[in-house]
């Protein structure tokens, strides 16, 4: 059987095969309408397009890159998922990097000439990173975190709020020595979260206990011996505030080996990780709503490449989702 070609798909769907050719470099100078048309007629032909010349044509690489500070964190899998079906929407394909220095990274990725713009997360360890370090000449979004300095659009959920939430429902059911497992100290997401638990906590006219905050570093290891640590206290908490998921899981393991989950201690935490619900008993959390970020992310991305000038290096916050399970009592 011949392959389909741009003539075939343009006879189809009734259009230039300009039309087709506009349609297959992602420019937005097409009706809505006619691209969907375009794109139906592609369906129905099997038209499979030839990546490689469009690379060349266009001075595109159509792929998308994603740096991650790491692999171990499931919560990067679940944006890279999403992100890949969002960028195969429009045209693209994903790349993935990531290791101890993703700035290394992605300088590999522009000098290789790899990608069309990158989505970046930074690594924790490095947010005092100068801007120079992520001049790269090519279009950047940055995904939760990135450096102080950096001068690109940041696409995070509202961890404010999302702190305060948790923290008000622990209040309501009853909770009235609320202990909260920071992530690292420097990270802005850890200041933000931290942010909300106290203002839950000031609204409520609670007093705001500073040896009920231990710092953490979002790791399971981590969250188990803060938990220890406050349950070998004479005056132990009855609720615990995890700052991520995974700190909140190791914490919930610890206390389910030395008291009873919810019934002396409730815990909660903070990502929506699909893990949570697995958990014995069944983690509260406040869901990150991981497929609207990934979305704005890449779609944020593709504007900027196909409109270099749009440089507005704005903030978007997401509200997510408080999602109350076995690990505390129902309001």
């Amino acid at each position: 059987m011949s392959k389909v070609t741009v003539r075939q798909v343009a006879e189809e769907a009734n259009v230039s095969i300009a039309t087709v050719s506009r349609v297959l470099a992602g420019m937005d100078n097409v009706r809505p309408a006619t691209t969907e048309r375009v794109r139906a007629a592609m369906t129905a032909l099997g038209y499979s397009p030839n990546r490689m010349a469009q690379s060349l044509r266009s001075q595109r690489t159509m792929n998308l890159g994603i740096v991650l500070p790491g692999f171990d964190n499931p919560f990067f899998f679940e944006l890279i998922k999403q992100a890949v079906d969002v960028a195969g929407d429009s045209g693209y394909s994903v790349v993935i990097a990531g290791g101890e220095d993703p700035f290394t990274e992605a300088r590999r990725l522009v000098d290789g000439k790899l990608v069309d713009g990158l989505v970046f997360v930074a690594p924790s360890h490095a947010l005092d990173v100068p801007a120079e370090a992520l001049e790269l000449g090519l279009p950047l979004v940055a995904f939760d975190r990135a450096p102080a300095d950096l001068d690109c659009p940041l696409i995070q959920v509202d961890n404010v709020r999302g702190a305060r939430e948790v923290t008000e429902h622990l209040i309501a059911t009853g909770a009235r020595s609320i202990a909260h497992i920071t992530g690292p100290a420097h990270l802005e997401v850890s200041q933000q979260r931290r942010a909300g638990y106290e203002q839950a906590l000031t609204d409520a006219g609670m007093k705001l206990d500073p040896s009920l905050v231990l710092e953490g570093d979002f790791t399971e290891r981590r969250g188990a011996q803060a938990m220890i640590d406050l349950l070998n206290r004479a005056d132990r908490p009855d609720a615990v505030f995890a700052a991520n998921d995974l700190s909140a899981i190791g914490a919930l393991s610890a206390a389910t080996h030395l008291s009873q989950v919810p019934h002396t201690i409730q815990v909660a935490g903070f990502d929506g990780l699909t893990v949570s619900k697995y958990t014995s008993p069944a983690l509260t959390t406040y869901t990150q709503p991981i497929h609207t970020i990934a979305r704005l992310s890449v779609e944020r991305l593709i504007e900027l490449i196909r409109d270099p000038e749009s440089t507005s290096a704005e903030s978007i916050l997401v509200p997510g989702t408080l999602v109350v399970r076995q690990s505390t009592h129902q309001e």
